[in-house]
């Protein structure tokens, strides 16, 4: 639907990106209010935005000019308002889905075994001494 708008329905020139690569990525920066360079660095830094997207952990985001570039052609088509009535509405769909928007939280956790001798720990501490590590709970 978009290519219509690329010169020779995106046939000409460098492969287009995929539109929508471009429109997930437009979309983080219209629910974050961030700028083109602001997405670009957020996609290019941040997993689970690249996997959002649909590029590989290696994989660099399109260029903040791209992003640019993108809007500008459809402003140049008398798109704009459409593409953003688009965005509201996939916020929309993605809300009626119960997807929760707020700030991005990533949550790392790794569980491992660990060989470590509790009782002795609590004897120290039976003895009146600190446990070895303070931290530790």
């Amino acid at each position: 639907m978009l290519l219509e708008y690329y010169p020779g329905d995106g046939r000409q020139g460098r492969p287009p990106y995929d539109p929508a690569l471009i429109l997930r990525m437009l979309l983080i920066a219209y629910l974050y209010n961030l700028s083109e360079r602001q997405t670009e660095q957020m996609v290019n830094e941040n997993i689970p935005m690249k996997y959002f997207v649909g590029l590989a952990v290696d994989e660099p985001a399109p260029d903040h000019s791209t992003l640019t570039a993108f809007k500008a052609r459809l402003k140049a088509c008398g798109q704009e308002e459409a593409f953003e009535r688009m965005l509201q509405e996939m916020v929309k769909i993605a809300q009626e889905k119960e997807v929760q928007f707020g700030e991005v939280q990533v949550v790392d956790s790794a569980h491992m075994v660990a060989d470590v001798n509790t009782a002795k720990d609590e004897g120290r501490q039976r003895d009146g001494k600190p446990p070895r590590d303070r931290d530790a709970r």
